[in-house]
C-alpha cells in the first residue's frame, strides 16, 4: 500500500468515527468496536490504529490497554464543529411545566439540554397545565406550524406516545425523544440502558450473598406506557436466572406508578416473600419502603439491602444508596447533539442512541 493510500485510509476511519460521535450514534463513555468499524470503513488494521492514536490525542477516544477503545467522557467542542448550531428548543410532555424545576429527573435532563445550546437560547414548553392529572401517553394537543414557528426541534421527555410524536416528525418537525423508545418509530431516540441499571443492580445484591431478593416496582406488563421500568424489571429477571435463584411473581411486587399503594401492599408482600434484599425500580421508592418496613421493626441497611436501578435519590436518611449511575445531564447533551445531527442530515433514517450505566455501591449489607 502506498502513502498516499495509507493515509486516506486514516483519513476515512477518523471521519467515519468523527461523524458517529459528533451524531451521537456514540455517547461519551461508549465502547467503540474496532473490527465493525474496520470492516465498514474497509481499512487495515495498521490504518485503523494509526486514526485512533490520532483521534486519541486530539482528545476524541481513551485507549485503555487489555480492555478497548472508548469515546471520551469529556468532548471537545470541536466535535461538533459540523453540526448546525441548536438556539431554540421545544419541549413536549406530558408533565406540568413545574416537573422540570422540582423533579430530579427533569430539571438534570435540562441543565444538559441548557449548557448545550447556544446563546442567545430559548426554551418553548408544550406541556400540560399545573393541575391537569397526567398520564405519560397523554400528550397536549399543539399544531405542527405551532412547533415550528417556536424551535428549531423537538425534545420528547415523558412524552410516550409514539403515534403522536411518529405524526410531528412526519410532519417535518425534527424530534428527539429522550428514554422513549417504541417499534416503528419515526423520529430519532437517546435513552440509557435501563436493562443494565437493573441487571448490575441484582448483581451487586447476589454477590453479597442474598438469595432472596424481591424486586419494588411495575410488574410486567405488556401495555405498559413505561418501558424503561420494564427494561429495568427484565434486567431483574435475567439476573436471577442466571444465578439460579427464584424469580416469580411472588418476587415482584407490582405497585405500578403509585408509591402510595407501597404502606398497603409491602407489609402483608414481605412477610410472605421474606426477601434479605429489595431491588427498587426507582430510587424514590426508597423512604416511603423503608418507612414501611421500619414499622415491621426492620432497619435499612442493617436488616434489609435496597439498590435502585436508577439515581433519581442519592441518599436515605443520609446513608448512601446503592444505586445504578445515570447520567441524565448527559442524556440531555447528546438529545441536543441529536436534534443537532438531525437538522444537518433530514434524509439519514431515524437513529437510536443507548447511553450505558455504571454502579455505584453504597451502603448494603452482606447477606446474614
Amino acid at each position: 500500500m502506498s502513502a498516499d493510500d495509507f493515509n486516506r485510509d486514516v483519513q476515512a476511519f477518523k471521519e467515519r468515527l468523527r461523524t458517529m460521535i459528533a451524531r451521537a450514534e456514540l455517547s461519551e463513555g461508549v465502547r467503540i468496536d474496532e473490527p465493525l468499524l474496520r470492516h465498514e470503513t474497509g481499512v487495515t488494521v495498521r490504518a485503523a490504529r494509526q486514526a485512533l492514536s490520532e483521534l486519541a490525542r486530539e482528545g476524541l477516544i481513551v485507549r485503555k490497554p487489555h480492555v478497548g477503545t472508548f469515546v471520551s467522557g469529556r468532548l471537545p467542542g470541536a466535535a461538533f464543529a459540523v453540526l448546525p448550531k441548536l438556539r431554540s428548543v421545544g419541549i413536549l410532555s406530558s408533565r406540568s411545566q413545574s416537573f422540570f424545576a422540582t423533579s430530579t429527573f427533569g430539571y438534570t435532563i435540562m441543565r444538559g439540554v441548557e449548557a448545550s445550546l447556544h446563546a442567545p437560547m430559548h426554551i418553548s414548553f408544550f406541556v400540560h397545565a399545573e393541575t391537569r392529572p397526567m398520564s405519560l401517553d397523554d400528550l397536549p394537543l399543539t399544531e405542527t406550524d405551532t412547533i415550528k414557528r417556536s424551535c428549531q426541534g423537538l425534545l420528547a421527555i415523558e412524552a410516550n406516545h409514539a403515534s403522536r410524536l411518529n405524526e410531528i416528525a412526519g410532519n417535518g418537525v425534527a424530534v428527539v425523544a429522550i428514554d422513549f423508545n417504541a417499534p416503528g418509530a419515526a423520529f430519532d431516540v437517546v435513552e440509557v440502558d435501563h436493562f443494565s441499571a437493573g441487571y448490575q443492580t441484582t448483581r451487586h445484591l447476589i454477590a453479597l450473598g442474598h438469595r432472596r431478593i424481591a424486586f419494588i416496582g411495575e410488574a410486567a406488563m405488556p401495555e405498559s406506557t413505561d418501558p424503561t421500568w420494564q427494561s429495568r424489571l427484565s434486567g431483574y429477571i435475567r439476573a436471577m436466572l442466571e444465578a439460579g435463584l427464584e424469580v416469580s411473581q411472588e418476587t415482584i411486587l407490582g405497585m405500578g406508578r403509585s408509591d402510595r399503594r407501597i404502606p398497603a401492599l409491602l407489609p402483608p408482600f414481605h412477610q410472605r416473600c421474606q426477601p434479605t434484599a429489595y431491588v427498587l425500580c426507582s430510587g424514590g421508592l426508597a423512604p416511603i419502603a423503608s418507612r414501611t418496613l421500619s414499622e415491621l421493626g426492620l432497619n435499612v441497611p442493617a436488616d434489609i439491602s435496597f439498590a435502585a436501578a436508577d439515581s433519581s435519590l442519592l441518599d436515605l436518611n443520609a446513608v448512601p444508596l446503592s444505586q445504578a449511575r445515570v447520567d441524565y445531564e448527559l442524556l440531555g447533551r447528546s438529545a441536543i447533539r441529536l436534534l443537532a445531527s438531525r437538522l444537518a442530515c433530514k434524509a439519514m433514517p431515524p437513529l437510536h442512541v443507548t447511553q450505558p450505566v455504571g454502579f455505584v455501591p453504597g451502603a448494603t449489607s452482606r447477606a446474614r
